[in-house]
């Protein structure tokens, strides 16, 4: 919806040499694989560091955790998301102009980091709920391996 709504990054320019203006049009298609790959690799560090502090749980018990807290900590950011890039493609606000304020000090920009500090929060929460529950490990060595990802 952002790329058809006009939007475009307004703050920094892609590390792949894409037309700024078509950004969110390869984005269509880059944006799964990079969260498949994502997954798998967070899941992989988890997984070996675990086995490596003595866990009992197994590949597939890591990927399913990992992918669980990446699933609802996103719709945190989704709240967000979605809902700026509907509005712009409806026509009610400039996607341009809106991803201006977002790099201002802006109620716009306080309700983005808001939304990540929650999908943070969330990330760390359930990846840490769902190792310590996986692997048998205590609170602590729960909450370093979360942060591991």
């Amino acid at each position: 919806m952002a790329y058809f709504a006009g939007g475009s990054p307004s703050s920094f320019k892609p590390w792949l040499a894409l037309p700024i203006e078509d950004y969110f049009k390869y984005d269509i298609f880059l944006t799964l694989p990079g969260y498949y790959l994502s997954w798998i690799g967070a899941a992989c560090s988890v997984y070996l560091l675990s086995r490596m502090l003595n866990g009992r749980g197994e590949f597939d018990h890591v990927l399913a955790i990992i992918g669980f807290g990446v699933g609802i900590a996103t719709w945190s950011s989704l709240l967000h998301d979605l809902t700026d890039a509907f509005l712009s493609f409806i026509g009610v606000i400039d996607m341009k102009e809106y991803e201006r304020l977002l790099n201002e000090p802006t109620f716009w920009r306080g309700l983005l980091w808001s939304l990540y500090t929650l999908y943070f929060f969330w990330f760390i929460t359930l990846f840490t709920i769902g190792i310590k529950t996986a692997q048998g490990f205590r609170l602590f060595k729960s909450i370093l391996l979360a942060f591991s990802d």
